[in-house]
C-alpha cells in the first residue's frame, strides 16, 4: 500500500518566513569534504546531525579534528563523503522549516549532487544523529513515494540506499501512544493547524510508515556506553569504517 502524510503541512509558513535565517544559515545543505582520486569513488558517505547541530561543528572533536574528514577517507578512501546540514523550525523567533519540508530538501540536494556529477547509480550509505535520523528516514520515504520525471528521479536515491548508521535515533516504541492520543485529542480543534500538531503527525508518519522500506537496508544503531570515553576516537572510527565498509561488501 502506496505510502502517504496524513498531514497537510501549508507551504506559505516556510514562504512567510523566509527573511528569518539563522546564524548558521550559510551552514545549511550539502558540503563535500572527501572525494576518493580520480573516478575512484564508489560510495557516496552522507552524514546528517542532530537537532540545533552543525554540518562541521557536530562531526569534529575537541582538537579540531573532523573524522568524517580527516579519519574516515583512511578507512574507505574510495567514498564520496558529504554532510548535510539544516535549520529547523523550533518555533521561537529564529524559526526555519518544518521537518517535513527539511527531509524533502535532503532528497533534492542530495538528487542534485548526484545527478550533476552522473552518480545516480552510485551506493548511498547515512550516517545520521538523532533527530537526523528521523529526517533520513523521512527523506527515504519521501524519495519512495515520489514520481519519476524526465529531469528528475528522486525514487533512485531510496533505490541506491545500501545502509543507515543510526546514532541515538529514537524509534518505535511506547512513546507513539503518546504522540497517537495527542493527535487524536487534538482532531477537529484550532491545534489542528499549530506547528506542534504537524510535527507530531510527522513523527508518527515517519516512524510507522518507515517499517514498510527499511527491510531492504543494512541497519546499524548505535549509542553511547558508560565504558565508551575509555576507546579512542580513532578506534571508534575505525568500528564504523569496518561496518560501512561490511555494508558495501
Amino acid at each position: 500500500m502506496p505510502w502517504s502524510w496524513c498531514c497537510s503541512f501549508k507551504q506559505n509558513k516556510l514562504n512567510n518566513k523566509a527573511s528569518r535565517r539563522s546564524p548558521d544559515a550559510e551552514q545549511n545543505g550539502l558540503e563535500l569534504l572527501y572525494d576518493g582520486p580520480g573516478t575512484d569513488s564508489k560510495v557516496d558517505l552522507v552524514a546528517v546531525h542532530g537537532l540545533g547541530g552543525h554540518r562541521e561543528r557536530s562531526w569534529t572533536a575537541a582538537n579540531g579534528v573532523n573524522w568524517l574528514r580527516d579519519l574516515l577517507p583512511v578507512d574507505i578512501p574510495n567514498a564520496r563523503v558529504v554532510s548535510w546540514g539544516y535549520h529547523t523550525s523550533n518555533g521561537g523567533e529564529d524559526s526555519g522549516a518544518s521537518h517535513h519540508e527539511v527531509s524533502k530538501k535532503l532528497a533534492l540536494d542530495l538528487w542534485d549532487l548526484r545527478s550533476s556529477t552522473s552518480t545516480t547509480l552510485r551506493p548511498i550509505i547515512f550516517i545520521a544523529h538523532s533527530l537526523g535520523g528521523t529526517i533520513v528516514k523521512s527523506a527515504l520515504l519521501y524519495s519512495d513515494a515520489a514520481q519519476e520525471t524526465p529531469t528528475m528521479d528522486l525514487p533512485s536515491i531510496r533505490m541506491s540506499t545500501r545502509g543507515v548508521v543510526f546514532m541515538g535515533t529514537p524509534e518505535l516504541d511506547s512513546r507513539i501512544l503518546g504522540l497517537q492520543s495527542y493527535l487524536t485529542s487534538m482532531e477537529g480543534s484550532d491545534q489542528e493547524s499549530s506547528d506542534t500538531y504537524q510535527e507530531a503527525c510527522w513523527l508518527v508518519n515517519t516512524l510507522q510508515g518507515y517499517s514498510s522500506i527499511s527491510e531492504a537496508y543494512f541497519t546499524l544503531f548505535v549509542h553511547e556506553r558508560p565504558n565508551s570515553s575509555e576507546a579512542g576516537t580513532s578506534d571508534k572510527v575505525r568500528d564504523t569504517s569496518l561496518i560501512i565498509t561490511y555494508t558495501l561488501y
